[in-house]
């Protein structure tokens, strides 16, 4: 038998270095494509973030609008039910006018036992 030559076995040497190389590279390259897929996900939460503190903006200015229309609503209200009552008491005294009218219109005539 014979056994292999110096050369063959530097060749199979070489060749398995190769190979353990080629697979080092590999992982390699998939760990940059795995980073790079970390960066594009890390950049798209930025614009994620980016986009919804850009609506909390709008909702903020829309919430200050709601509470302004609310405090002038709030202000109709209480004039409107100050006019109220001031239409009720206006409905109390035009009763009290009309009986006053029509008591001088038609004025009762004292009764002889009351005399």
């Amino acid at each position: 038998m014979e056994t292999k030559s110096l050369q063959q076995q530097q060749s199979e040497r070489n060749l398995d270095a190769k190979i353990r190389l080629s697979g080092k590279i590999q992982r390699n390259i998939d760990d940059v494509a795995s980073f790079g897929k970390q960066l594009l996900k890390g950049a798209k939460a930025t614009e994620v973030l980016i986009h919804t503190l850009e609506n909390f903006a709008i909702l903020e200015h829309s919430v200050a609008n709601c509470d302004a229309s609310l405090k002038k609503m709030q202000l109709l209200a209480t004039h409107l039910h100050l006019q109220q009552e001031a239409i009720e008491k206006s409905a109390q005294v035009i009763d009290e006018v009309r009986d006053h009218a029509r008591a001088l219109v038609h004025p009762r005539i004292p009764s002889l036992s009351s005399v």
